[in-house]
């Protein structure tokens, strides 16, 4: 649907664009959140540091700006949200991170940066 609403072009930088916020949304909660398991996969994954975290969220943004120059800042706030809406529900509900929620915050944060960059597609033309 997404390669329908512009020029091929602007359709794959909006998908590198995704991936890579999407991506870069992990080591976040990995680094600010909790494990729900002492013993699960999430908790194995370790805490990276205040420094990875900014260099891969930084990166993020660079590909991104890249990739898709009209609307790559939205691209990266839609795909916070999506991820830190993921968090929330998880630690309300099961008291942290697992590895399945770290991999649905990745889908979701994705989802968001999609949807919010094709609105930018769509208006380009």
């Amino acid at each position: 649907a997404i390669a329908s609403i512009g020029q091929p072009l602007f359709v794959l930088g909006a998908l590198v664009a995704a991936a890579a916020v999407s991506r870069a949304t992990m080591p976040l909660l990995i680094s600010f959140g909790r494990p729900a398991k002492a013993g699960g996969l999430g908790a194995t994954a370790g805490k990276p540091s205040a420094g990875v975290c900014g260099c891969a969220f930084l990166l993020a943004a660079v590909i991104a700006a890249i990739a898709s120059p009209a609307g790559w800042l939205q691209c990266l706030v839609a795909a916070a949200a999506g991820a830190a809406l993921i968090a929330w529900f998880a630690r309300r509900n099961l008291g942290g991170y697992t590895g399945d929620v770290l991999g649905a915050a990745q889908q979701v944060a994705e989802l968001f940066a999609l949807t919010i960059i094709a609105s930018f597609i769509a208006e380009a033309g």
